[in-house]
């Protein structure tokens, strides 16, 4: 595991927390139920980044999260899509 597939997940990580909080104010500003979805969402994508970062530091989590370079690589470009989609008007 390179230097660079570490920062991924970590971004990863890190990108999907930024996007729930940010949909979680929003949802308490504006009370849509669909940006809830969007908040599960997130959520779910930044507690695979836990997995996935822990799975870096300790072997068990990695035996039971076997990851690739390229599946981080693929959930980095969804988080982004996903973020344009929200923020654009």
């Amino acid at each position: 595991m390179d230097n660079f597939e570490i920062v991924l997940r970590i971004g990863v990580m890190g990108f999907a927390l930024l996007l729930f909080i940010v949909l979680t104010i929003a949802y308490i500003n504006v009370k849509n139920p669909k940006l809830m979805y969007a908040c599960l969402a997130f959520l779910i994508f930044f507690i695979k980044g836990i997995m996935f970062t822990l799975g870096i530091f300790y072997v068990y989590f990695y035996k039971l999260f076997p990851t690739t370079f390229e599946l981080v690589l693929l959930d980095f470009f969804i988080l982004v899509v996903l973020y344009l989609g929200i923020a654009r008007k």
